[in-house]
C-alpha cells in the first residue's frame, strides 16, 4: 500500500497502528463471550461501524488523493471478492448437481 499510495513514512507509521489496534479489537471481540449472543443482524451492525470508523481514520490519515485513491482500491477488491464468491457458489452447485446424477 505503501507504494500504491505513495505514502509518507508517518503516514505508513499512523496505519500501522491503526492497523493494529482494529485487529486487536476485531480479536477481542472474535473471542468474547457476547459473540453467540449476537444475533446476525447484529454482527453486521458491528462489522459496519468498524467499516465506517476504519474510513473515518483512513481519511484522517491519508490526502483527498490518496484517499480516492484507497477507496477504488478497495472498490475493486470488493468486486473481486464477490465475483470469486459467486463462482465458488456456481462451482458448488454444478459438483452437488453432478453428484445427484
Amino acid at each position: 500500500m505503501k507504494q500504491e499510495l505513495n505514502l509518507s513514512d508517518d503516514q505508513e507509521m499512523k496505519l500501522r497502528d491503526m492497523k493494529q489496534k482494529n485487529m486487536a479489537q476485531r480479536k477481542a471481540w472474535k473471542d468474547g463471550d457476547n459473540k453467540s449472543d449476537m444475533s446476525n443482524k447484529d454482527r453486521k451492525m458491528m462489522k459496519k461501524e468498524g467499516r465506517n470508523g476504519m474510513e473515518a481514520q483512513m481519511k484522517q490519515i491519508l490526502t483527498p488523493e490518496q484517499y480516492t485513491k484507497w477507496q477504488n482500491n478497495m472498490q475493486a477488491k470488493r468486486e473481486k471478492m464477490k465475483a470469486n464468491k459467486m463462482r465458488m457458489r456456481s462451482d458448488k452447485s454444478q459438483m452437488n448437481s453432478m453428484q445427484s446424477k
